[in-house]
């Protein structure tokens, strides 16, 4: 596996509705980088004044007379580079303009220093995408492609590949590799020949690069051989760090020029390429609301983590279901020097490439296009659509997830239906992606008191129906009147007590991670949780954990109590369980934890 040594010279939570943004299925049109926003130039739409700190500014691409990006584009591929005015930026945030600004950061500027980050967005109301800039700053938005709809000519599709190493100038002298590049020259390479994409029919490539710089470096530029030098920046390394950035990249005849502005070595990974999909099948990109599937800083204690560990997206309530390929943007925030973060498939195992590095311990960022679902690759290891990080030193991961990349066959993204409880309300929303929006929905079999929207897809109303299991069919129509039906099981059941069963905790040991889950039983669901009375060891939280998987594996919330004891002792507490009725019934049990040294 390849890492780098030192020998080389807004966070917070929220939950989001899962709804995407735009379930049309949307093709890739890759184009030349080009300049579309600068404000350091003068007034106007595409140019200054600067972000004023604590404010947010909207643009149009598709007005841009400098980039030729049609009405018909649905999301925008950038390359965004901050230049903060003064010595520290917070983050940048973007997102399609006329949505609530999300709990999601692009980048991040602690020292001041300009940085670029790659960012697949959707397009807001007219075409607009808005920036959020905790402190003033100039932004630089190069667009290397957009994304319409299948019935727009042109479009391509997705193939995710295993991550690969295409260029490494690190290595012996080659067509992809050695020499290293020198200041002001440009240097074309045949990425075409390499072996990670032998015997595809790309058309673009999906990209992660890596400048080593051998002093400081004021950019790098990256293209197809095809066309003349664009007027864009790839990616910043003024400090002389290691850097990546992701980039959608044209493949034309096959061939990459990179041109930086100081001496350096270059590596080119690539996860994945785009294609015509009338030689090959692959994957359509979903736009969403960005969300945030990860902070580690909210987890547990909150402390510093490193090693390999799981990335619950599905989890976290940022998508119904799993999809094939997740757009990510991972954030590390590193205690102390950082040689690789790497974020991957766990089906597919520890890739041979990185994601990012933070050598200079710095708050890093960088967009990775990831597979969550190896059923794209043949096998069934993961199918809750999970992602996996490494990280080789302590730091915190945070993971924010911008859109997706599935299938675009229309079906109905819910696999099962929540409970209803006889006399209490119900609401449920059914998600339907792929075909041609807007959808209709009809159904057969719901308990009465319900009922179906047909326009939207909400499950609502109070049943009085016996308790039972009932089969519901649920059709969905897209407007090319395609149609998919799904059968669930709805459980209607009585109203009963809420209660905590009685459970024995098991003891602890200081310095040794505790995980121990406590449920529910009865109520409504979702259940949330507090401690009523005493205090639990120092070092450990409650949190309510409604994830399907290990270690609670209850969605309708478990009180999860984690953390590494800092003190021997025994320690008695109450937890309290509230349900989600309007006027919430609540049950307490008491626990004792025993610590040992």
């Amino acid at each position: 596996m390849r890492r780098f040594g030192l020998t080389i010279l807004v966070f917070g939570f929220t939950m989001l509705s899962f709804t995407a943004w735009a379930q049309t299925p949307l093709s890739f049109v890759a184009i030349n980088p080009c300049r579309v926003f600068d404000t350091r130039l003068p007034n106007g739409p595409f140019g200054g004044p600067s972000i004023t700190g604590g404010t947010t500014r909207t643009f149009n691409p598709e007005a841009s007379t400098t980039c030729a990006i049609p009405s018909t584009a649905d999301a925008y591929a950038f390359n965004v580079t901050v230049v903060p005015t003064g010595n520290y930026l917070g983050y940048l945030t973007v997102w399609p303009s006329s949505l609530q600004r999300p709990v999601v950061s692009t980048l991040n500027s602690f020292d001041g220093r300009i940085k670029a980050d790659a960012v697949i967005v959707g397009s807001g109301v007219g075409g607009g995408v808005s920036f959020y800039a905790t402190d003033t700053t100039d932004v630089v938005v190069d667009i290397t492609g957009y994304f319409v709809s299948p019935n727009v000519a042109g479009g391509l599709v997705f193939v995710p590949l295993v991550p690969c190493n295409m260029v490494d100038t690190t290595q012996p002298k080659g067509p992809l590799a050695g020499p290293s590049l020198t200041g002001f020259t440009a240097r074309s390479f045949p990425v075409s020949t390499s072996s990670c994409v032998t015997g595809l029919p790309a058309e673009a490539y999906s990209l992660n690069i890596t400048a080593i710089p051998k002093t400081t470096l004021g950019y790098l530029t990256v293209w197809n051989s095809d066309f003349t030098q664009p007027v864009v920046s790839t990616l910043n390394a003024p400090t002389g760090a290691v850097t990546s950035n992701a980039a959608l990249i044209v493949a034309a005849s096959g061939s990459i020029s990179a041109f930086p502005s100081d001496a350096m070595d270059l590596m080119i990974d690539v996860n994945g390429v785009f294609v015509d999909p009338h030689s090959m099948s692959g994957l359509s990109l979903y736009t969403m609301v960005p969300c945030r599937a990860l902070d580690t800083r909210t987890v547990g204690a909150g402390k510093p983590v490193v090693g390999v560990a799981n990335v619950d997206i599905v989890g976290s309530g940022c998508v119904a279901s799993a999809p094939q390929a997740y757009v990510t943007n991972a954030t590390v925030v590193p205690t102390t020097t950082l040689a690789f973060l790497d974020l991957f498939d766990p089906s597919l195992g520890v890739p041979a490439v990185e994601t990012l590095h933070a050598l200079d311990a710095a708050v890093t960022s960088n967009m990775s296009i990831v597979t969550g679902n190896c059923g794209w690759f043949g096998c069934t290891g993961n199918p809750d659509g999970s992602v996996d990080y490494d990280a080789s030193s302590p730091t915190a991961v945070i993971v924010d997830v911008n859109a997706y990349f599935d299938f675009s066959t229309l079906r109905i993204t819910n696999t099962s239906l929540p409970a209803a409880i006889d006399t209490i309300p119900y609401t449920v929303q059914l998600n339907g992606q792929g075909g041609v929006p807007p959808y209709a929905w009809t159904q057969t079999g719901l308990p009465t008191g319900l009922t179906l929207s047909k326009t939207t897809g909400v499950i609502s109303g109070t049943t009085t129906a016996a308790p039972g299991s009932y089969p519901v069919v649920v059709t969905l129509t897209d407007s090319a009147m395609t149609a998919v039906v799904d059968t669930f099981t709805l459980n209607v059941s009585p109203l009963t007590a809420l209660s905590i069963p009685s459970l024995t905790l098991p003891g602890g040991q200081v310095g040794v991670l505790y995980d121990q889950c406590v449920y529910a039983n009865g109520g409504v669901p979702p259940y949330s949780w507090a401690v009523s009375s005493g205090s639990l060891p120092a070092g450990v939280t409650l949190t309510t954990n409604t994830s399907a998987t290990f270690p609670c594996g209850d969605t309708n919330g478990a009180a999860e109590i984690k953390g590494t004891p800092t003190l021997a002792g025994t320690n008695s507490f109450s937890l309290q369980v509230s349900d989600s009725q309007t006027s919430p019934a609540t049950a307490t049990s008491p626990f004792t934890v025993k610590i040992v040294p």
